[in-house]
């Protein structure tokens, strides 16, 4: 899945809940056009803004493959998620190799001393085997 698949997602979330574009922005405190470009995935946004947004339309990110499923609904839980998911399969040298970044960007993320892109995480997932979702609660 790329971002811009990803955005199509919380676009239907979006138009499932209902609840107006101007009630998301005053939500997020982001002006409707930097929402628009949010939305549109324009920009390498951060997974923070992306739960978030989640938040504001009362959904939850679905991580799954064929053995487990993880419903997120805060960023701290995604990154407990990514660690724990790592932690079976790769080191943080091999993940980090193997989606494209540093080792030390991959330790700053899991230590939540920088943030999560959504074009990184969308490669994570890929590595480590898993799909994504969103789903209203």
């Amino acid at each position: 899945m790329n971002r811009l698949d990803f955005c199509k997602l919380m676009e239907q979330a979006k138009i499932a809940s209902g609840i107006p574009a101007s009630e998301i922005s005053f939500s997020m405190k982001m002006l409707m056009p930097t929402l628009r470009r949010f939305e549109k995935g324009e920009h390498n946004f951060s997974l923070v803004k992306v739960m978030e947004y989640l938040q504001v339309l009362h959904a939850q990110l679905v991580i799954y493959n064929e053995k487990s499923t993880v419903v997120v609904t805060e960023y701290n839980q995604l990154i407990e998620w990514l660690v724990s998911a790592r932690k079976n399969v790769y080191t943080q040298r091999k993940l980090a190799e193997a989606v494209g970044i540093s080792y030390v960007m991959l330790a700053r993320i899991e230590s939540n001393k920088s943030s999560l892109s959504i074009d990184v995480y969308l490669k994570i997932i890929e590595v480590l085997g898993y799909s994504v979702n969103i789903k209203l609660l």
